[in-house]
């Protein structure tokens, strides 16, 4: 069996908003959260440039789940990913969605990276650290639909379970999906939420002097395979 470079979603899992440097204890006052609602993107036909021939199979070389949380009332984003995800039941299969077909994931939350070790740690302890489950994410793939180029992925956070649904695209090597969650409607997070947003008020008060964090992720898989002729 190939050995499979897995990592960081779907995601992202998650997720997240968070702030830079050095965090200060939340406290109760001068907040600003506002739960927007995330707006439902339109059904698209996945583009398939590769050749679905029966004597084909495809194989995954690696996957990429990467996230995007947001800042400042102009939505600044803020990227991560997970250095640490465990896949069950991936497969060889004739087509590249159906080698995710039955499969599961779950994600180490201590091993997010934004890119900034007191963001990182500033994430763990005031957003993770405060859910009902504090040390993962997990997540199984609920449904493929090529047809509508739609793959449902049953996400939970937070002791919450959500269907999150990725449009995708297959293009060349890769399979690209798309998704968005929300963190206080979807999994009832808005306490560990407050905290998070408390942590950051002053790295997230903008130009304009307002302190925002935005409570939506936007998530992205990158599914890297090769074929073989069987």
């Amino acid at each position: 069996m190939r050995k499979l470079i897995i990592i960081h979603v779907l995601l992202s899992l998650l997720l997240f908003n968070a702030c830079s440097g050095n965090s200060r204890n939340p406290k109760e006052k001068n907040s600003s959260i506002r739960n927007i609602p995330v707006s439902e993107e339109k059904t698209t036909a996945a583009k398939n440039t590769h050749a679905q021939a029966t004597n084909l199979t495809y194989i995954i070389d690696s996957i990429r789940i990467k996230w995007m949380g947001f800042k400042y009332t102009n939505k600044t984003g803020v990227p991560g990913t997970f250095n640490k995800v465990t896949w069950k039941n991936l497969k060889e299969a004739k087509t590249p969605e159906k080698t995710l077909q039955g499969a599961s994931f779950t994600i180490n939350v201590k091993s997010l990276d934004t890119g900034n070790p007191g963001r990182n740690k500033t994430i763990i302890e005031y957003l993770f650290g405060k859910m009902m489950e504090t040390n993962r994410i997990e997540g199984r793939i609920a449904a493929i639909e090529p047809d509508n180029a739609l793959i449902k992925v049953a996400l939970r956070l937070n002791n919450h379970e959500k269907i999150a649904g990725f449009r995708y695209i297959i293009n060349e090597n890769i399979l690209k999906a798309k998704s968005k969650i929300d963190l206080i409607e979807d999994f009832k997070a808005a306490e560990p939420f407050y905290f998070l947003h408390t942590a950051c008020e002053d790295k997230h008060t903008g130009k304009d002097g307002i302190s925002k964090t935005w409570p939506d992720v936007s998530l992205e898989a990158l599914i890297y395979f090769h074929n073989k002729s069987s």
